[in-house]
């Protein structure tokens, strides 16, 4: 019953997640009720229940949407208490003379007013004191498009607590502002008191917002931080992506463990080698942010490290492979990641701008140039219509595969092997576009293994059609150890009035609207200055060890849990190889061209 009493608290308002009424690992019992507290209140809030409706709305009708709680635009708030202050000014105009100073004992025709003034005046009350105060402690993650969002909506909502309180106690609104604000009002002191300390309250919110959105000095400094690991990754694609951002050597420093072997242009006396023990205690004692670089199956302990010691860290995709840490990040994401940013190659940087087509991150928008007339998000998914087909490639040559010396461990299935450390991509990309992968369901597996893997019989090759319930088909194919006239790194999504196409090599996206007769072109690419690999991966990981969660995220966690969740489950995608191939395939299992 209490579960059920939340969800749909919840469903109404936000309830707040237990990270946020919880210090280190004990609760508090003040913050529990205060924050339950607001969550309760705002049951009451016209507003919310709009909210839900409009949310109701877009997750029955509205094709293709992916998100779970779809976001209320801020558009539609200045609507809402635009059109809620219209009416209190004409109902405050026209009610001159309409009170006594007997009010509570009127007529029976003043009494819906009376009630509408009341809860206009609790909305927003309640509106301004968790929008510009309570939200910020409540919801950490939550996201904004810029700062002065719901700044800029108060001096509209006070105007219609004003009002209201005019017509609830049949006095003007200059002497209420006045007596809010200034003080020294005509008003009988058992209305100028707690007017004026409610006027104490809203300028401790003012100032507190003020400081909040004043743009800090930027400075051409980086945090110092760690990395752990020093494999192909971090000496291939990290270092040359930091040089590429001119972040030198002195700005962080690398660990690995006793006996790795420092890959590329690593030198040996640059790695620190230390077991993982003392790699802990050293970060700890640093306090610096952590980017963890290790196998996958290391993931788990160095979050927990992190999150228990207060460090702020970044970690690989994918975050853990393992089916029991896999439901221990479901259950604990919230917390692990508060201060934790999460990584993926492709949705943070070869696929930045498919991304930037279905969700616009506003961290994301320097990243990025546009060329033509991009459509809104929810315009967008409208003109579109259904998908209808999509194919997905991933596919390596023996330079970008596995090999002795260069990540063996990825073949590797406790370290999830192919399906989580390529495949993911993939599937990430697919429910960016389509939504949940809740409903796909793989048809057609084939998992081919290559002559030429490091681990035996290791699945090097997926190749899976997967179907939906309204008869949209996606095929994707991930592999290693491919011949040169098969390597392939594109998407591509058809719908019923369009179509949009990726290529993973340049990062570049097509979007084709075709309405009308008339066809529409919208390109979209990253940035000349950010095109070195992983230069992208590293500017938002870095813009968030220096600045940390500044109301919104923009990392890969809340997309690539469901994923991950999602890919443990499908038994037909984890199955032993079932065929070998070598240096020539099929064109059946590998077409040169996407049709």
């Amino acid at each position: 019953m209490l579960r059920g009493i939340r969800n749909f608290v919840g469903e109404v308002a936000t309830m707040p997640s237990r990270p946020v009424w919880y210090w280190g690992d004990k609760p508090s019992i003040l913050a529990f009720i205060v924050f339950h507290l607001f969550a309760i209140a705002r049951l009451f809030s016209p507003l919310q229940w709009v909210k839900l409706c409009h949310r109701k709305f877009k997750q029955r009708w509205s094709v293709s949407h992916r998100s779970r709680r779809p976001n209320f635009h801020a558009l539609y708030t200045e609507v809402y208490f635009l059109a809620v202050l219209g009416l209190s000014l004409a109902l405050y105009v026209g009610s001159e003379g309409l009170f006594d100073e007997r009010w509570l004992f009127a007529g029976w025709h003043i009494y819906p007013l009376h009630a509408f003034a009341y809860l206009m005046v609790f909305e927003t009350g309640l509106w301004a004191l968790y929008y510009l105060f309570i939200r910020n402690f409540a919801e950490p993650g939550y996201t904004l498009y810029h700062r002065s969002e719901y700044f800029v909506l108060f001096p509209v909502v006070l105007a219609v607590q004003i009002l209201n309180l005019g017509l609830l106690f049949d006095q003007p609104a200059g002497e209420l502002a006045q007596a809010i604000f200034v003080g020294g009002s005509d008003l009988p002191d058992r209305l100028a008191h707690p007017l004026r300390a409610l006027g104490l309250i809203y300028t401790i919110i003012v100032i507190g917002n003020l400081r909040q959105m004043y743009p800090s000095t930027e400075f051409k400094t980086f945090p110092q931080f760690s990395v752990i690991g020093a494999g192909d990754v971090v000496s291939r694609r990290v270092i040359p992506a930091l040089r590429a951002l001119r972040i030198g050597t002195d700005r962080y420093r690398l660990h690995a463990l006793p006996g790795s072997d420092a890959a590329g242009p690593i030198k040996a006396s640059d790695v620190h080698l230390m077991p993982e023990t003392a790699i802990k205690a050293r970060a700890s004692a640093e306090g610096h942010p952590v980017y963890i670089a290790t196998s996958t199956g290391a993931h788990a302990d160095y979050i927990r490290h992190c999150f228990e010691n207060g460090l702020r860290f970044a970690v690989e995709k994918p975050i853990v492979a393992r089916p029991t840490e896999i439901a221990d990040l479901q259950a604990k994401a919230a917390a692990w990641f508060s201060n934790g940013f999460a990584l993926s190659y492709y949705s943070l940087e070869k696929a930045l701008t498919l991304r930037w087509v279905f969700d616009r991150v506003e961290a994301h928008a320097p990243l990025i140039r546009v060329s033509g007339n991009l459509p809104s998000p929810e315009n967008l998914v409208a003109r579109l219509g259904n998908l209808n087909s999509g194919e997905l490639y991933l596919l390596e040559t023996d330079a970008r595969s596995p090999s002795p010396s260069r990540r063996a461990w990825t073949e590797q299935a406790e370290e999830g092997g192919l399906l989580f450390e390529t495949g993911v991509h993939l599937f990430m990309l697919l429910e960016k576009v389509s939504g949940p992968l809740s409903k796909w369901r793989p048809e057609a597996v084939k998992l081919g293994s290559s002559d030429s893997s490091v681990v035996q019989d290791a699945t090097t090759l997926i190749d899976t059609t997967l179907t939906s319930g309204d008869g949209a088909r996606v095929r994707l194919v991930a592999g290693k150890y491919m011949p040169v006239d098969r390597a392939q790194r594109s998407a591509r999504f058809e719908f019923e009035h369009g179509s949009i196409a990726t290529d993973f090599e340049t990062g570049e996206t097509v979007l084709t609207l075709g309405e009308g007769g008339k066809e529409t072109v919208v390109r979209l690419e990253i940035r000349p200055k950010y095109r070195t690999p992983y230069a992208v991966q590293m500017y938002l990981m870095l813009k968030f060890f220096r600045e940390g969660w500044a109301g919104e995220r923009y990392d890969e966690l809340e997309d690539q849990i469901p994923v991950l969740a999602w890919l443990s489950e499908q038994d037909t995608l984890q199955a032993p190889a079932s065929w070998a191939y070598g240096d020539t395939i099929s064109e059946d299992a590998c077409p040169r061209d996407m049709a």
